[in-house]
């Protein structure tokens, strides 16, 4: 099986298996849809790769592991903004985790334990927070992004501690709004010159949403194994 060294992403949104049980399926189908018209542009941008969607997650490959960390700050901005002008039942809040590494590529799916990895990473990352290991940490450009370290965490699955970092988001720092302000700006100049590209996943979910959707556990390799929301 063919291998590739990529930086995988997971993100699901917080909450997402409750708000099943009290939504209707017209109100879910437009949740999610707002949430890919929201991430997919972004996604796209920074050219990430959507290897699958199941319900409110996205499993992602990336080339670069900066613009994998890039990506996951710049789609909590996009839903920070988006949730300041939307009433509180309508926001939509994701966690973003973040692993780096060699992967088995079996057609369009990736599996590993890179990817095992960056699964249980989402399972310990907050709401409006982009956590990723030390492989993506000592691949990076650090300069790109302020970043702090999280601590060692013993996961499930997993032999040996892992290192988590955090991506800082302090709208007080002057060197934060200059890095959002230039992604923005680099952001714009892209629908600019590309007005008719999108990141297409490669695997749509299903148009018709069940009560159970998001509720089904996520499992380890090219698979999602999710705790509850």
């Amino acid at each position: 099986m063919p291998t590739r060294t990529l930086s995988v992403v997971f993100t699901d949104i917080k909450g997402f298996t409750a708000r099943t049980a009290s939504s209707s399926r017209a109100e879910l189908r437009d949740l999610l849809d707002r949430h890919e018209e929201l991430l997919l542009p972004v996604i796209h941008h920074y050219d990430g790769t959507v290897i699958k969607t199941i319900g409110d997650a996205f499993l992602l490959t990336f080339e670069s592991p900066t613009n994998a960390v890039l990506c996951g700050l710049m789609i909590q901005e996009t839903l920070s903004e988006f949730n300041q002008r939307t009433v509180e039942a309508e926001q939509i809040e994701v966690r973003v985790a973040i692993n780096t590494g060699e992967v088995e590529v079996r057609g369009s799916d990736v599996f590993g334990e890179t990817v095992n990895i960056a699964a249980r990473i989402e399972g310990i990352t907050e709401a409006g927070e982009v956590y990723f290991t030390h492989a993506t940490y000592l691949s990076m450009n650090k300069s790109e992004v302020p970043t702090s370290e999280v601590g060692e965490r013993r996961l499930k699955g997993i032999d040996e501690p892992i290192r988590v970092y955090r991506v800082i988001r302090d709208d007080n720092s002057q060197h934060y709004n200059a890095l959002i302000a230039s992604e923005r700006e680099d952001w714009q100049q892209s629908v600019i010159d590309k007005p008719n590209l999108s990141a297409t996943p490669r695997t749509k979910r299903k148009s018709t949403i069940d009560p159970i959707i998001g509720a089904a556990p996520r499992a380890t390799g090219g698979t999602f194994g999710r705790q509850e929301s």
